[in-house]
């Protein structure tokens, strides 16, 4: 009974540490973009792949909302929706697979 304690008190105490890892994964998406020169003035600017699971936790969980309040509270809500926009529709180097000119006369 006491191994059975230890196991589960164990698991229990390597899946908080996952879960707090992974929130604080999420966390730093929008301090990062906050960060990075040029995110906020290209539209182009593409987050690196390292940020794709949360751009995907973004655009596909309730997560949404709470992620979205954090990152305009770094002025970069506009930045990630468009980051998330990119993840959406497959996009990975927006300089060269979307054309910018298109709606141009």
């Amino acid at each position: 009974m006491k191994v059975c304690s230890q196991l589960i008190n164990l698991v229990t105490a390597i899946g908080s540490i996952i879960l707090a890892a992974f929130a604080l994964y999420l966390l730093s998406y929008a301090p990062f973009l906050a960060l990075t020169p040029n995110s906020n003035i290209f539209t182009e600017y593409r987050a690196p792949a390292f940020y794709r699971p949360a751009e995907w936790t973004i655009a596909h969980t309730p997560l949404q909302s709470p992620l979205l309040k954090w990152a305009e509270w770094h002025d970069v809500r506009n930045t990630i929706e468009i980051q998330v926009l990119f993840f959406y529709d497959g996009v990975s180097n927006p300089g060269e697979e979307i054309d910018w000119n298109m709606a141009s006369p």
